[in-house]
């Protein structure tokens, strides 16, 4: 069962797509290394001198055939393989079942800058733009042409996010039926920072004049954040929208207010969420438990509509602040409702990262029931 109808179908002929057979892996390698090109001329041109990883279907293999992806140079780390890794064992962690092919339900463009080569440049044009570069020409080959004449990742004395989302024009415009790819993008410094590292132990042998071997141990390191996470949480946010067109974000601040308010007391947060599940544009998260069928068959006890109206309102209504402050540590800028849920949704999925990302305990303490709640709406 599709929660949305037959409005997200793939259909092969569209951009990110190719109907002719699938390249051999050495047509595949040829084409992406253009060897003749100089390494300085530009980043989708620069040499390559390693096979790029054609195995099999790649990240589709993986996450399903609604998943496209650039192939990576063998052998290098894969953000969006770790990615899979962490949130199939969130959600083990918390006595869920999502399969891996049921994450991205719609079409996805995955894509990072890691495992690329990608030249150093010079002091004109050094290696944050041919990153850049790369990022944006992988990005405006896989997505819809509407996109052609937009300018995403931007560049002031280094790229200037981790991580970017762009909706594809069928979640905008689910009637269209077009099947287009929506865009996952992952920049290298934002994978380094999304793994943390292991604890490492070393045994050196010892020198004259007792020879005794010395022990040493590097602590484990936590990432700092979570950048892939807090990209696909924007992805389920406008998925999670439905036949709207519009994301949970944008429904939850354009709640018809107008039956709760007086001019005799203030609106509560209880009025929000009231208005939340009498928007028609809500109903379709009022969905048969998937989770607990096994013991309370028949029984709600799992209801998105529900959960996610506690979410979002409360995080509507509690902006991620620090000691009074708006808590972004760089701008002092207000986050926006999607960057809210973001960064909630993010964290929830990664549990590990280090950074606090300054929302109240009360959202903290929803994690186990909002991954029910998303555990639920994927496995429809």
């Amino acid at each position: 069962m599709n929660l949305f109808g037959d409005s997200y179908k793939s259909h092969r002929n569209l951009v990110g797509y190719d109907s002719k057979p699938e390249p051999t892996p050495y047509q595949l390698a040829q084409a992406y290394a253009q060897r003749n090109a100089k390494p300085t001329s530009g980043v989708m041109n620069a040499s390559v001198e390693y096979p790029v990883d054609v195995h099999h279907k790649g990240l589709s293999e993986t996450f399903g055939e609604n998943v496209h992806q650039t192939p990576r140079l063998l052998g290098t780390p894969s953000i969006w393989r770790d990615f899979g890794k962490q949130t199939q064992k969130t959600f083990e962690e918390l006595g869920l079942k999502v399969d891996k092919k049921r994450l991205f339900p719609v079409p996805v463009h995955l894509t990072s800058s890691e495992g690329r080569d990608i030249p150093y440049g010079n002091t004109r044009q050094g290696r944050d733009y041919h990153e850049q570069q790369w990022l944006e020409k992988d990005r405006l080959t896989n997505i819809s042409p509407y996109y052609k004449n937009t300018s995403d990742w931007k560049l002031d004395k280094g790229l200037l996010d981790y991580g970017l989302f762009r909706r594809s024009v069928d979640l905008a415009n689910p009637s269209l039926g077009l099947g287009d790819n929506s865009y996952l993008g992952i920049t290298k410094e934002g994978a380094e920072r999304s793994r943390g590292t292991p604890e490492i132990t070393e045994t050196f042998g010892g020198g004259a004049p007792d020879f005794k071997s010395t022990t040493t141990t590097t602590k484990a390191v936590p990432p700092t954040g979570s950048t892939p996470w807090h990209e696909y949480a924007h992805y389920l946010d406008n998925w999670a929208g439905g036949s709207s067109g519009s994301s949970l974000s944008r429904i939850a601040t354009t709640l018809d207010l107008s039956p709760y308010s007086s001019p005799h007391r203030d609106l509560t947060a209880q009025d929000h969420y009231e208005a939340w599940m009498n928007d028609d544009r809500t109903a379709h998260l009022d969905v048969v438990d998937k989770i607990n069928t096994v013991d309370h068959p028949n029984q709600k006890l799992n209801n998105p509509r529900e959960i996610l109206g506690r979410l979002y309102v409360t995080a509507m209504l509690n902006p991620t602040r620090t000691d009074g402050k708006y808590f972004d540590p760089i701008s002092g800028a207000k986050h926006n409702m999607e960057e809210n849920i973001a960064r909630a949704i993010g964290t929830y999925l990664n549990p590990e990262q280090s950074f606090d990302e300054g929302h109240i305990q009360g959202i903290k303490d929803m994690r186990k029931d909002v991954m029910g709640a998303f555990a639920n709406l994927l496995n429809q």
